[in-house]
């Protein structure tokens, strides 16, 4: 990973330090059923394996940030704001 970002292993340990600090983990089970029954009608064409970050973001009404347009485009005008990379980046450099 450092090499491909043209970092010192130090330097992306750091940021992998950073980032892991503001992450939260959520137990599944604490997911209303409704939501993941929701989720799984919506990603069930595109990928299944999908349907956990759906059903999260549909728990807590956030939006999903995901790098997969195919399931950005099945997501659209759906119950769940899809942000891109690129949107996440632009929203980040504006600050």
């Amino acid at each position: 990973m450092a090499k491909q970002m043209g970092k010192s292993v130090v330097q992306v340990t750091e940021v992998l330090e950073l980032l892991l600090r503001r992450v939260t983990l959520m137990d599944a089970s604490l997911i209303d059923e409704v939501d993941w029954k929701r989720a799984n009608a919506m990603v069930r064409s595109v990928d299944p394996d999908d349907e956990d970050y759906v059903a999260l973001a549909l728990n807590l009404n956030c939006p999903l940030w995901t790098g997969d347009l195919k399931l950005a485009r099945a997501l659209k005008d759906r119950d769940v704001q899809v942000l891109t990379t690129v949107e996440v980046r632009s929203a980040h450099t504006r600050r």
